[in-house]
């Protein structure tokens, strides 16, 4: 099933939440044929006034709207809310200026939508995109455990959201690539717990150093390794492409890795530093 997004640089753009946003600045733009009721207390079919200004203020930081839009909404809210009385109509004086300002509110959010650069995205792959969503945005999902991506290095947790928004791009290539070094971070990571500071030692020579260790995991280790050679030293020969299943497979075995590598079977409290 396909299913279509919209990202903006940084953020996501929820278009329900856009078209809502659109409707309450419409409505305010109508408000002096209808003269609806301020506020009320008691459920209504008629959206008041007030209410409608307040969901556009708790609307706008979903889209960066720029500070003149947010003044605007915020005079109203407190005017409607110090001279109107409970289910009071609005006045034909405030109407045709609520009006005004309505058009104005639905002209400023049109352009700052159009000038907001944004990929429109489609994706139809194996992995959800909801949880690829909250991994580009740098947050937990089920595809990282919440436990386990606190514990991730920075750069591991960029690589690793840049790898996810790749995926939705269909830039599968770079995808895999960027997971890959991801990985190779988790591992440098892990050798600093173990042993020590790496330095610019090569990722073959830190597994081998592992390896050797009196309580070293090597069934890991082997997985550890079957990645390094198999798919990181794959990834950098200069005419390699991968595909979409190359890239989500890569992707899948690394967030394996990753889970199996901070376990708390494998961490240990060293340094005064708790891994569980």
């Amino acid at each position: 099933m396909n299913s279509k997004y919209d990202l903006l640089v940084g953020c996501e753009l929820d278009l329900y939440l856009a078209y809502r946003l659109g409707t309450l600045v419409e409505y305010l733009g109508n408000s002096k044929y209808i003269l609806p009721i301020v506020k009320t207390r008691k459920s209504t079919d008629f959206l008041p006034v007030l209410h409608a200004f307040r969901e556009i203020r708790d609307l706008l930081p979903e889209f960066d709207i720029e500070d003149l839009i947010e003044d605007r909404v915020c005079y109203w809210i407190n005017r409607l809310g110090r001279d109107y009385k409970s289910n009071q109509r609005l006045t034909r004086k405030d109407s045709e200026e609520i009006s005004a300002d309505g058009l104005l509110l639905a002209d400023l959010f049109s352009t700052e939508l159009i000038n907001q650069v944004k990929l429109e995205l489609v994706y139809n792959g194996c992995l959800n995109i909801e949880d690829l969503l909250q991994t580009s945005k740098g947050k937990r999902s089920v595809i990282f455990d919440s436990k386990i991506w606190k514990k991730l290095p920075k750069i591991a947790k960029s690589d690793f959201s840049q790898g996810a928004i790749c995926l939705l791009a269909g830039a599968y290539t770079p995808a895999a690539m960027v997971c890959l070094r991801g990985m190779e971070e988790v591992i440098r990571d892990y050798y600093r717990i173990k042993i020590g500071e790496p330095r610019r030692k090569k990722l073959f020579d830190l597994i081998d150093e592992l390896k050797k260790l009196p309580n070293a995991n090597k069934q890991l280790l082997g997985y550890l390794d079957y990645i390094r050679a198999e798919k990181r030293n794959f990834a950098q020969h200069p005419n390699k492409i991968f595909t979409q299943k190359e890239a989500e497979s890569i992707f899948t075995l690394i967030v394996n890795a990753v889970h199996d590598l901070y376990s708390k079977k494998i961490y240990l409290i060293l340094n005064k530093s708790v891994f569980l």
